[in-house]
C-alpha cells in the first residue's frame, strides 16, 4: 500500500476536498469548486493509468457515485474558519452513529459522467467513503480488528472531518485499533484506490480468502 498525504496543501477548508477551488475566497461555493486535484486525486489517477488503463482493464470498470461529502453541519466552509462537516457530525460527534449513502450535493458527487454526478473525474477511480468503512463495522474511535475493512495500516477515507483554524483533518482508518478517526491532511498513510466493476462481468471465486473472486477475461 502506498503511503501519502491527502493534500500536502493545508491552511484552508478548499484542501479538504477531492478536489479544489480557490483558497482565500469568500463564498463556499468558490472555496470548494471542482477545479485543481489533490496530491491523493493525482496519486489515484497515476494509479488507475498504469495499473487499469494501461493493462487494458478499463472495459471492465463502471462509472459510479464517490462521494467526498462537504456538505456542513456548522461553520462556513471558507478560509481556515471553524468548521464541522456533515460527515464527522453523523460518525463522530452524534451519539448515535448514522451512516448514509446518499451525498447531498452534486458537487461532491464524483462520477466521469453528468449523468451520475459532477462529471468531473478524469478516470473512474477515487476513495472509499467513512460511511462505507461505518456499514463495514468501523465506528469512529472505537476499536475493532475484526472486520473487513481492517488491514492494520492507517488509511485515508474521501470524507472531510473539520478545521480548527490552523488544524485540516479528514477522517481515517487507525492502524493500531482499526476504527475510524481523523487525521491531518499532510500527514503521510495508506490510500487504497476505489474502482466499481461493471455489474455484467464474469468471475469465479466465492470471496473468500483462499478463493478470491477473480475477473473472467
Amino acid at each position: 500500500m502506498e503511503i501519502i498525504a491527502y493534500n500536502y496543501n493545508v491552511g484552508d477548508n478548499a484542501y479538504v476536498g477531492y478536489m479544489y477551488g480557490t483558497p482565500s475566497s469568500s463564498t463556499y461555493e468558490k472555496t470548494h469548486e471542482n477545479i485543481n486535484n489533490s496530491t491523493i486525486k493525482i496519486a489515484n489517477d497515476n494509479w488507475y493509468k498504469n495499473n487499469i488503463e494501461d493493462n487494458g482493464y478499463s472495459n471492465y470498470v463502471a462509472d459510479a457515485i464517490y462521494c467526498n461529502d462537504g456538505s456542513i453541519f456548522s461553520g462556513s466552509g471558507v478560509g481556515n474558519s471553524i468548521t464541522n462537516y456533515n460527515s464527522y457530525n453523523r460518525l463522530g460527534l452524534s451519539s448515535k452513529k448514522s451512516p448514509t449513502l446518499k451525498c447531498v450535493n452534486n458537487n461532491n458527487r464524483f462520477t466521469l459522467s453528468n449523468d451520475l454526478g459532477n462529471g468531473v473525474l478524469d478516470y473512474p477511480v477515487a476513495l472509499i467513503s467513512a460511511d462505507e468503512i461505518s456499514y463495514g463495522g468501523g465506528v469512529y474511535l472505537y476499536e475493532n480488528k475484526l472486520f473487513y475493512l481492517y488491514s492494520g495500516t492507517s488509511y485515508w477515507t474521501m470524507s472531510p472531518c473539520y478545521v480548527r483554524s490552523d488544524d485540516f483533518r479528514l477522517l481515517a482508518i487507525d492502524s493500531n485499533g482499526g476504527y475510524l478517526t481523523n487525521a491531518y491532511l499532510s500527514w503521510t498513510q495508506g490510500f487504497r484506490p476505489v474502482i466499481s466493476l461493471k455489474s455484467d462481468i464474469l468471475f469465479t471465486g466465492n470471496g473468500t480468502m483462499d478463493l478470491p473472486f477473480e475477473v473472467v477475461s
